[in-house]
């Protein structure tokens, strides 16, 4: 267990205004207040890996980063230092468990490999609509490029062959696979035919309104 804190409670005194305080911001942190310690940091103003950049620098042991809302997906970063992402809700329970305890402690636990799950996305040849629950891009083991850093910063000299991206440059792909899929199935349908049965059939995952936090336990 290392000591938990709140990073506007750690932060050197006229490097933030009150829309900027807890959220970990370059040069914000007190290397005194934060070393050996794990940081909560409030999401805004710059990348999540930058914020962990900050409390890496500042010899931290790890960090916890709060979700800027519910109901979104938690993106996966290739952060430099052991940390952890919570929903909205979670990051308010945390503060307060912070305040409230006399010593606030906290860990970080490895994750673990989830076997025996459902790939994602598959067609069968007898269905006549798509799978396409991973569009939305969330999240993707994709190939690398060993000329550019995982974080793709500058203060990151890290070398990798595969990396987990997000957004659109990853959804793309699987959308227009399915497509392919669906025109091999049916080589009669239209392009607007294969794209009303993407629209049509897409459906979206309901969120968790609580957090899966199993890789973070706080002291009792």
């Amino acid at each position: 267990m290392y000591q938990l804190v709140y990073a506007g409670d750690v932060e050197v005194l006229g490097t933030t205004t009150n829309h900027t305080t807890g959220q970990c911001l370059d040069g914000t942190l007190s290397p005194e207040l934060v070393k050996g310690k794990i940081v909560l940091c409030l999401s805004g103003y710059s990348y999540s890996v930058e914020k962990g950049l900050e409390v890496k620098r500042v010899q931290g042991i790890g960090f916890i980063l709060q979700n800027p809302m519910n109901c979104i997906g938690i993106s996966v970063d290739a952060h430099v230092l052991p940390g952890t992402t919570v929903f909205f809700n979670d990051s308010t329970t945390i503060p307060n468990y912070i305040r409230t305890s006399k010593n606030p402690m906290a860990t970080l636990v490895p994750p673990e490999t989830v076997l025996n799950s459902k790939p994602a996305p598959f067609m069968h040849p007898s269905l006549q609509w798509p799978d396409i629950n991973t569009a939305p891009g969330l999240n993707i083991l994709a190939a690398w490029s060993e000329a550019s850093s995982p974080t793709k910063l500058p203060d990151d000299h890290r070398v990798v062959k595969y990396n987990i991206d997000s957004r659109t440059s990853m959804s793309c792909p699987h959308v227009a696979a399915i497509a392919a899929l669906i025109k091999a199935i049916h080589p009669d349908w239209s392009s607007a035919m294969i794209r009303f049965s993407l629209i049509t059939t897409a459906t979206t995952k309901l969120c968790q309104q609580k957090a899966d936090i199993r890789r973070l336990k706080l002291k009792k």
